[in-house]
């Protein structure tokens, strides 16, 4: 098989998973893959290079009309062209007005796979399906997106066109070789296997679609509309209302003659909630303060409002729910701010004992903090300033790798291990104040004005605690116990919310 980063197209192959052997490996009894994809035709002129659409087609006639047949409309959004692409206020928006209303006609969702041409064919395959429900659900959307990409003349175009290339998502992790992938997440094993899990799951998902009689599904061309999904999709609660006759007879039709009322471990399947694409939606960017929010329902649809008022020229975002920054760049390839859910682990060896060493924003408690000096120190019983010294020397240096080191990355990659050097740069600034307090005999000035500097002090007065007066005076220990007596923890959590 020719080396597919041999061919002159338009897509950074030769950095991506797909040029890895392990790849070839997989497709050696496969037919060869065609690197030509099945893209739509976009306008040529005064278009974003990357994404093939013009800053004012959110609010074109085009796309307006687009949304009123179904009674859709849109207020003072205007697009970001990017990168990184979003949608900010054209004008002011005040709280609680409505930005942007897509009627349940034109959410892409299990009703409209129903009444496409692909229904008859994916449902006989689903009893073979070994997956969830709402991964089913998800690889109907996937097929449903290929399908509508390769007709000529799809009442969905203007959406399609609105979606990244496949060369936009060159720095998702998914599509990068395992070696920069696992170098983004710092080398950690279990995002590694992770890693590899995933791409095992889309190489059986790929074979599982390529069983469509419609038409040969190339594996490229298969990664940019599952990861459209996975990165674009919304959970919303299922709509119950249908009213017309023919689309209920239909599906009643299907989930008899192929069983699709019970999921495979024999239980009714979950129908709370269904993942549908939105069109137009999916180009609002996330933040975990949002100034705006949606909302769902059969009879409105899928409808943004304002939460707070939004000045002109100030990005839209809403909230993909409270993720970490790992799982933000693992499932949609960007990474933000730190944020309470963030942790990375540290593994130390010391005295021959091994301990995974857990870093984040939320505040350990007094016996974990103890537990983890009481590690360092190799559960010794024997104080001494040499062995603290060494103790603190010890972790400070495990610490200050996750803040110097800077591999070069991917720009997604790099934020990301931005905010693991933000957390373990509290650790630092802590082992710093201890080791000075311990030559010094003098406690440091460090302030309380951000979480960062109320968790230092925590970590800080904690330890001078435990060291106690077998390592410091009576009176800085005294100090100390008075100061951590004045930090609240809730105080704390409150800054991060």
């Amino acid at each position: 098989m020719e080396d597919l980063c041999s061919y002159p197209i338009d897509l950074s192959l030769c950095t991506s998973f797909f040029c890895k052997p392990a790849f070839y490996e997989r497709q050696e009894a496969s037919s060869s893959l065609e690197p030509q994809l099945h893209v739509l035709q976009r306008p040529q002129v005064d278009v974003h290079p990357s994404f093939g659409w013009k800053k004012e087609d959110l609010l074109s006639p085009r796309f307006r009309d687009w949304l009123h047949v179904d009674g859709g409309s849109v207020y003072g959004l205007e697009i970001i062209a990017g990168p990184p692409r979003g949608v900010q206020a054209s004008q002011l928006l005040k709280k609680g007005s409505l930005l942007l209303r897509v009627p349940v006609a034109d959410v892409v969702s299990e009703e409209v796979v129903v009444k496409s041409r692909l229904p008859e064919e994916l449902l006989s395959m689903k009893n073979s399906w070994t997956g969830t429900g709402l991964e089913w659900q998800g690889l109907m959307l996937t097929a449903w997106l290929l399908e509508e990409r390769r007709k000529s003349g799809s009442r969905w175009q203007v959406f399609l066109q609105s979606l990244p290339s496949l060369h936009d998502l060159r720095d998702h992790p998914l599509m990068l070789t395992e070696e920069v992938a696992l170098t983004c997440f710092g080398g950690s094993h279990r995002i590694a296997e992770r890693l590899r899990a995933r791409h095992d799951q889309l190489f059986r998902e790929h074979e599982f679609i390529s069983q469509l009689p419609t038409a040969k599904v190339e594996y490229l061309d298969f990664m940019w509309a599952r990861v459209m999904v996975l990165t674009r999709a919304f959970m919303v609660p299922r709509v119950s209302g249908e009213t017309n006759p023919e689309t209920i007879r239909r599906r009643r039709a299907l989930s008899r003659k192929h069983n699709t009322s019970t999921h495979r471990s024999g239980r009714r399947p979950s129908t709370e909630f269904m993942v549908v694409l939105v069109p137009f939606a999916d180009l609002l960017n996330h933040e975990s303060k949002p100034n705006a929010g949606w909302t769902f329902s059969p009879e409105r649809g899928f409808e943004i409002h304002a939460k707070t008022d939004i000045m002109p020229g100030t990005t839209v975002v809403t909230s993909y729910g409270a993720k970490s920054n790992e799982a933000l760049l693992l499932e949609y390839g960007f990474a933000g701010s730190p944020n309470l859910q963030d942790m990375f682990e540290i593994q130390m060896d010391v005295h021959g004992k091994n301990k995974t060493i857990a870093m984040s924003l939320r505040p350990l408690d007094t016996h974990d903090i103890n537990g983890l000096f009481q590690f360092l120190r190799g559960f010794s019983n024997n104080r001494s300033r040499v062995l603290e010294e060494e103790a603190l020397q010890t972790f400070l240096a495990a610490c200050t790798h996750w803040v110097t080191a800077a591999p070069v990355v991917p720009e997604p990659c790099e934020q990301y291990l931005q905010v693991r050097a933000q957390i373990a740069t509290v650790w630092v600034e802590t082992l710093q104040h201890c080791l000075s307090i311990l030559r010094t005999q003098r406690l440091p000035d460090i302030g309380e004005d951000t979480i960062y500097k109320m968790l230092i002090s925590l970590y800080v007065w904690s330890w001078v605690l435990d060291a106690g007066a077998s390592l410091l005076p009576e009176n800085i220990v005294q100090d100390a116990s008075l100061r951590l007596g004045q930090l609240s923890a809730t105080a704390m959590l409150q800054m991060m919310i």
